[in-house]
């Protein structure tokens, strides 16, 4: 069950426009209320229990109180699309789960939906008064538009959290947003509804089967081309704020004073040019069972998979190809002559420092600039370099050129 806000949406739309059809074939029943508020209220139930079973992450919690208040506008005959819907929908979730606001989940809905509403509120006043030819037009060209707008706005975010950006993803979604929309999605509800019934159920998983494969290659396909993705050393946290504040003066003001925005953004790309983030040599996660460094372009991590989270993570972080990824353990890798195993202890000598992991007792240890022990909470007073001991292991930490950053 898929928990994208996306999805809770076309839910809920879908139940809406099914249950405005049904009161429009019994008018005897709607004469004192009208289908559609109808629709509004039941399509809210059901949106209510898909949240439910789709275990409620954050997006989808953010799409059911935009839907929500976009039903009840039209319960109340108000406007239904609005920066309040956003906002409404922030506060609520803010107040059940305040520790969210960080969360690149929170940050990456909020921002997406924000710059569409605000797009298409001063959309609708360029529309006013136009033919119909321009208004289909427009129908059209909004899919495009959307996911323009949708990635432009959560780009800072994705490049703050993720180190890279993907450029075919617009291109990718004026295919799978309207085979998603259109066909995956209506024929799922309708698969769900015929789950009592095998041999129709059976049939319509054979029709829906290709369409996943279709959506599925087409994700792949775009994915693969050359220059999919464009990796990032991340943004500095001064970078990254001067651009979010600039993006919400943009969307927020409806002044003169919004243009401002685009100052502050310019200036959030320029100081991220000139003041470029410092990229870290060596990483410690999981209490020190895991360790990566990065010497001439290349990763080395001393997991037992070659493919993790953490080495994407941090593959993706200093842009390192996936062939350039590589386990300690590896019979072959650039750094094999420099690294000498003694025991379950590993020295390892990089270009930039040397590196000693002592997992268990030695008497003697060779000279290193960095030393990790598991087994130590105080370096010996011989050592010059810098010791990581036992006690410092539970907290992830990040090494820059022998300088040590908790994070």
């Amino acid at each position: 069950m898929a928990i994208s806000g996306l999805h809770l949406t076309l839910v809920g739309g879908l139940l809406f426009l099914i249950f405005r059809l049904i009161g429009l074939c019994w008018p005897p029943i709607f004469l004192y209320m009208p289908a559609p508020k109808i629709g509004a209220v039941l399509s809210i139930i059901g949106t209510f229990f898909y949240l439910q079973i789709s275990g409620g992450r954050i997006p989808s919690m953010r799409a059911f109180f935009s839907f929500s208040l976009i039903m009840t506008a039209i319960l109340i005959n108000r406007t239904p699309i609005s920066l309040r819907m956003v906002s409404f929908s922030a506060i609520i979730i803010l107040l059940l789960y305040p520790e969210s606001l960080s969360t690149p989940s929170f940050q990456l809905s909020f921002a997406a939906v924000t710059g569409l509403v605000a797009f298409y509120e001063r959309s609708q006043l360029f529309l006013t008064g136009k033919t119909y030819g321009k208004r289909i037009l427009f129908y059209f060209c909004s899919l495009f538009v959307s996911s323009l707008i949708a990635s432009l706005a959560t780009t800072p975010f994705i490049a703050y959290h993720f180190y890279k950006v993907t450029l075919h993803a617009i291109s990718a979604n004026l295919i799978v947003i309207p085979l998603l929309s259109f066909l995956i999605m209506p024929l799922l509800l309708l698969w769900v509804c015929l789950a009592p019934w095998p041999f129709m159920f059976e049939k319509l998983s054979q029709a829906i089967a290709p369409l996943v494969t279709a959506m599925h290659e087409t994700a792949a396909f775009f994915s693969g081309l050359k220059g999919s993705i464009i990796f990032l050393t991340g943004l500095s946290a001064v970078s990254f704020s001067l651009i979010v504040f600039g993006g919400l003066f943009l969307c927020l003001l409806k002044t003169k004073l919004r243009y401002a925005g685009a100052a502050l953004i310019a200036a959030g790309i320029c100081h991220c040019i000139l003041f470029p983030k410092e990229r870290p040599d060596l990483f410690l996660a999981n209490q020190g069972t895991v360790i990566g460094f990065v010497d001439k372009g290349h990763l080395y991590t001393t997991q037992r998979r070659k493919k993790t989270f953490l080495s994407e993570i941090w593959g993706d972080y200093h842009g390192i190809p996936q062939g350039q990824r590589h386990r300690l353990s590896d019979r072959r890798h650039p750094l094999k002559n420099n690294l000498t195993v003694s025991g379950n202890n590993i020295l390892v000598h990089t270009e930039r420092f040397s590196l000693w992991v002592e997992n268990e007792h030695q008497e003697k240890y060779p000279h290193a600039h960095i030393w990790i022990s598991k087994i130590r909470h105080h370096k010996p007073d011989d050592f010059q370099g810098h010791f990581i001991g036992e006690k410092d292991l539970p907290h992830t930490r990040f090494i820059y050129a022998g300088k040590s950053f908790s994070k």
